[in-house]
């Protein structure tokens, strides 16, 4: 990763007409522009969206070839995400395939629908839109298969099997994806983020059958920082966390180093006695607190920050931080965007247990125009909130009817991953007729809405009746090797 405070330097001087007097040569619009388009991507690298997106508007697309305008459109999308804008991410992503069908006639044009179709897939599966992002994937691995990866395209098939586990909760076809990935990554360029994800699956109650399988690798400079972190916690020996700290310590500006901590919203947060090892880390990211409160971008570092702080067990900054950068962002990227909200609620849960009565009731009048499946979630942390009985049912039925309109009876619910602690299934005997549980016992797998109730982070007494919070017994369940 290296220096590249360096490179935005030089960057920002390329595409600056400032930096050039009358009396030299100015760029020409085509270097201009690539030199803007790298700069975006550097900007990007040290989790300033907003700035990424003023350089990409700085662009005349005109003067860009067909791989950079193709670049530069899904950069763009990058960026939106990473701000909680699906809706704009998504609209760059249409421009960009309109774009390669139209603007490019060689056969890189399906090797870049490819690419579209598989961030689009993402981005759907993020809003829970899961049938179009089933779609989205199927489409991308079509395109692969046609460009000589008929087994499925490395990249592919990890933000597939991401999809599976995160958005869908479909643990054995994500681990049915792992295993084709290792078939097909050969060199390993994905072992890292692979090991990561078993250990993922692991935490939350599959049985990965080989024990080999959670090995982090540590064969580089590159997978320290690919593992960051989450790896970390995944293999707490405290050479790793010295070595991180190494390599990151030679990342400059600051800002690149957070890369270390994206995924950290995939850990579970600590129990007991906090990890030490993380105070070694720490002092790397000291200065990235200290901003100004109107830059989005800001907002932005300061998600992962409070993922570290979590981690890290410092519950009351972490609760700090992570209030005030959703909030930013929520309101920065309107009332008509779900992405936003629902990383919010997300954090929330894992944060404190429980989504917010009026963050609730927000993405659930917004949810309705985006995903049938964020429909139901909305309406069942909504549900959580309410003392009465009556309101609560009816919730819960408007739920179920989301959920068997919308939801394969094969797959299963995300709602009880986006949780701080594990969640445990009823017992047989425990079940009762209301529809959400029925649908979880005809499905035969656990991890469905109605079915779960969050363990440790939920006063029992406000579940409904058949929900039954067993605290103990899901931290025995659900820790996986190496999870804390």
């Amino acid at each position: 990763m290296g220096r590249i405070d360096e490179s935005l330097e030089l960057r920002r001087q390329v595409t600056s007409a400032d930096e050039f007097p009358e009396a030299t040569v100015k760029p020409v619009p085509s270097v201009r522009g690539a030199a803007l388009l790298t700069l975006a991507h550097t900007q990007f690298l040290t989790f300033s969206p907003n700035a990424s997106l003023q350089a990409l508007r700085s662009i005349n697309p005109n003067s860009l070839s067909a791989d950079e305008r193709m670049d530069a459109y899904q950069r763009e999308a990058a960026a939106q995400d990473l701000m909680g804008r699906s809706h704009r991410a998504l609209d760059a992503l249409d421009r960009a395939e309109e774009f390669a069908l139209s603007g490019i006639d060689d056969a890189t044009r399906y090797r870049h629908l490819a690419e579209n179709a598989v961030q689009r897939g993402v981005y759907e599966g993020a809003v829970l839109s899961v049938d179009a992002a089933e779609r989205s994937f199927a489409r991308s691995a079509a395109l692969w298969s046609d460009l000589g990866h008929p087994d499925g395209h490395p990249l592919s098939l990890l933000l597939y099997a991401r999809f599976l586990a995160w958005s869908v909760g479909d643990l054995h076809r994500a681990a049915q994806t792992l295993d084709r990935l290792r078939t097909v990554d050969t060199n390993g360029e994905h072992a890292v983020h692979s090991a990561l994800l078993w250990h993922d699956l692991a935490l939350r109650g599959y049985d990965v059958p080989d024990p080999s399988l959670f090995h982090v690798p540590w064969r580089s400079s590159k997978d320290l920082l690919d593992g960051g972190v989450p790896a970390v916690l995944a293999d707490p020996d405290p050479a790793r966390a010295i070595a991180l700290v190494e390599a990151l310590s030679n990342v400059q500006p600051p800002e690149v180093r957070l890369s270390a901590l994206t995924r950290l919203h995939r850990c579970a947060t600590p129990e007991g006695e906090r990890l030490r090892q993380l105070d070694l880390v720490r002092p790397l990211f000291a200065d990235l607190t200290d901003g100004d409160s109107d830059d989005v971008d800001y907002q932005v570092r300061l998600i992962l920050l409070a993922e570290f702080e979590r981690v890290s067990g410092r519950h009351e900054e972490a609760t700090r931080l992570m209030t005030g950068a959703h909030s930013a962002l929520g309101e920065s990227a309107g009332d008509d965007e779900p992405l936003a909200k629902w990383r919010w609620a997300q954090a929330q849960i894992r944060f404190n247990g429980l989504a917010s009565r009026r963050l609730s009731r927000s993405l659930r009048d917004l949810s309705g125009t985006t995903s049938p499946l964020l429909s139901a979630t909305s309406h069942w942390m909504l549900a959580l909130t309410e003392s009465e009985a009556e309101p609560k049912r009816a919730l819960l039925n408007e739920a179920s009817e989301y959920l068997s309109a919308s939801f394969p009876a094969r797959t299963r619910s995300p709602i009880a991953y986006e949780t701080p602690w594990a969640a445990v299934p009823l017992d047989e005997t425990d079940r009762s007729d209301h529809p959400v549980d029925v649908r979880a016992g005809r499905s035969g797998i656990p991890h469905v809405h109605g079915a779960w109730c969050i363990g440790g982070s939920m006063d029992r007494r406000s579940c409904p009746s058949w929900f039954r919070v067993r605290p103990a017994r899901a931290r025995r369940r659900f820790r996986g090797p190496g999870f804390r």
